[in-house]
C-alpha cells in the first residue's frame, strides 16, 4: 500500500534521468522552507535502501543548502513513496472523500501527475472535471508559502477559487511565486468582501435605450451640442423612435 514516510536527507538521491539540469532561486526556496516548513512532499522511489527523487529535486537542493548552513532543524524529509500503480489508485479514491483545501488537493494531484499520471486520468478516477484538477494543481504550484499559511488560518470558503487563481497568477520573471506581491494582493482581497451573486439585472429594451439616450442628449449630459435649428426636428424624431408619438409632424 502507499504511504508518506520520513526519509533521512542523506538517503535521498536525485534521479539521474532528470531532464531538468538547472535549478533557480535555491537560496530563496531554502529561506522559505526555513520559515514555513516543507509544504509539498518529495515524491521518491525506493531502490535498495536509497530513495530516488522522482519529483522535488529543487526542494531537495534547498534542504541540503539549509543543512550545510546549519539551519535545518530535522534532516528527516517527508516523502511520498512510489511503489506500484495500484497505490495511486487507492490514494485517488480517498482524495474525493477528504474535506481539504483546494491547494492541498492540488499537491496530491501534482504528486500523481509528476509520477506519470495525466490530469485527465486523475480527474476521471476521482470523479472531478479536468478543470478542477488543473486549478488545484495551479494553486499548489503557484501560491507562495506565506500566502498558504495565511489562507490556512481562515475559515473554509473565505476565498473562492477565482480569487485564489488571481493570487496564483502573480509570478516573477522566472515563473516562480512572487511572495511579496501575492501577500500585498492577499491583504487587499481580505479587506474586500466577496461580492454575492444576486438576481441578474434586467436588460433594457431597445425603446428604453433610445429614450435614455434621448434624455441624455436633451439634458446636455452626452457632451454633444445640437444646433438650435435642428432641435425641434431631433426632439420629434427621438420621441417617435422611443414610442412617445405615433409619427412625425409633416
Amino acid at each position: 500500500m502507499s504511504d508518506v514516510i520520513k526519509v533521512p536527507l542523506d538517503r535521498l538521491r536525485p534521479d539521474p534521468n532528470q531532464a531538468r539540469r538547472t535549478f533557480q532561486r535555491i537560496t530563496e526556496l531554502a529561506d522559505s522552507i526555513a520559515t514555513h516548513g516543507l509544504l509539498t512532499n518529495l515524491v521518491v522511489r525506493e531502490l535498495g535502501g536509497i530513495y530516488e527523487i522522482k519529483a522535488g529535486e529543487r526542494r531537495y537542493r534547498a534542504l541540503k543548502l539549509l543543512k550545510s548552513q546549519g539551519r535545518l532543524q530535522n534532516d528527516e524529509v517527508l516523502c511520498f513513496v512510489v511503489r506500484t500503480d495500484g497505490e495511486y489508485e487507492a490514494l485517488v479514491e480517498n482524495v474525493q472523500h477528504e474535506d481539504v483545501a483546494l491547494w492541498e488537493l492540488g499537491a496530491k494531484y501534482l504528486n500523481l501527475c509528476e509520477s506519470g499520471f495525466l490530469q485527465t486520468e486523475v480527474a476521471m478516477r476521482i470523479g472531478k472535471t479536468p478543470g478542477h484538477v488543473s486549478t488545484a494543481i495551479t494553486l499548489a504550484k503557484n501560491l507562495a508559502p506565506a500566502v498558504v499559511v495565511r489562507l490556512s488560518k481562515l475559515p473554509p470558503g473565505t476565498f473562492p477559487a477565482q480569487r485564489l487563481m488571481r493570487l496564483a497568477a502573480v509570478l516573477d520573471d522566472e515563473g516562480e511565486p512572487d511572495e511579496a506581491n501575492q501577500l500585498r494582493l492577499f491583504e487587499q482581497m481580505l479587506g474586500t468582501p466577496t461580492r454575492r451573486v444576486g438576481r441578474p439585472a434586467r436588460r433594457r429594451t431597445e425603446k428604453e435605450t433610445v429614450w435614455a439616450r434621448y434624455r441624455r442628449l436633451k439634458d446636455g449630459v452626452s457632451g454633444l451640442r445640437v444646433d438650435p435649428v435642428y432641435a425641434p426636428f431631433l426632439d420629434a424624431l427621438l420621441q417617435y423612435l422611443s414610442g412617445e408619438t405615433k409619427g412625425l409632424a409633416k
